[in-house]
């Protein structure tokens, strides 16, 4: 079982004043560690804040903590980066959002493309909420990717001349570590990431028409997932 780098407390932590987990958040640090009364581990607040806090009390499906002292929050990433992500297998969905968050990707919307396998049913977003929440504690990530779900043709219009707006296409000729190093610093970028079949020529005559430029990875095929995790690692890093 993994180890949560840090455990959330659903309110705003204060030195040397006693606070209770809820219950979700203590089974939680119940089960993944042994915890005993004296010792220290890291919980954020709501702000978000982080404190070293020492363990006080211990009951069956109770925690209760005293913080000590604050830290610092690691540094954001150096580039703002929102990925557009077309519904492929719910497990590849997974690992991507589990990835793009440990990256520090600020948001992920994702959209039924024609060549998408089938489409999101259900409640998809709690799940996929939860599953990013859980990764941005074991990484130490302050948030959560903000995860979005709708339509390719909504998303679309988000599109602007102030971003940089690039989508994934295999044959495209320009490579996307090239487009990205010419992109200002402060330029939010928007990566478009098509499913396992690729997008079709509408969707990507779509995407040019709303001044959205090709780019691609190399000459290989690459699954959805590796496409998604590196062109979000290059575009964070460039």
């Amino acid at each position: 079982m993994v180890l949560m780098s840090y455990f959330l407390y659903s309110g705003k932590l204060h030195i040397n004043i006693p606070a209770t987990l809820d219950k979700e958040e203590a089974a939680h640090l119940l089960l993944s560690r042994r915890v005993k009364v004296g010792e220290q581990i890291e919980v954020q607040d709501t702000i978000p804040n982080r404190f070293i806090c020492s363990v006080s009390k211990l009951g069956k499906k109770d925690v209760t903590l005293n913080p000590l002292y604050q830290v610092e929050l690691p540094p954001p990433p150096k580039r703002t980066v929102h990925v557009y992500q077309a519904y492929t297998a719910e497990q590849t969905i997974h690992t991507i959002i589990q990835k793009l968050t440990e990256l520090g990707v600020q948001t992920l919307s994702i959209f039924p493309s024609k060549h998408s396998p089938a489409r999101p049913l259900g409640d998809k977003l709690s799940r996929w909420q939860r599953i990013s929440l859980e990764a941005a504690k074991q990484s130490g990530r302050p948030l959560p990717v903000s995860i979005r779900l709708d339509t390719f043709t909504n998303f679309i219009k988000t599109c602007t001349p102030e971003s940089q707006n690039i989508f994934l296409s295999q044959h495209a000729p320009k490579r996307l570590v090239d487009l990205l190093s010419k992109t200002k610093a402060s330029a939010p970028i928007h990566l478009w990431i098509g499913p396992e079949g690729g997008w079709t020529p509408d969707e990507e005559a779509q995407l040019t028409a709303q001044g959205a430029e090709p780019a691609c990875m190399g000459p290989y095929t690459l699954r959805a997932e590796t496409a998604a995790i590196v062109a979000s690692g290059i575009a964070l890093n460039v």
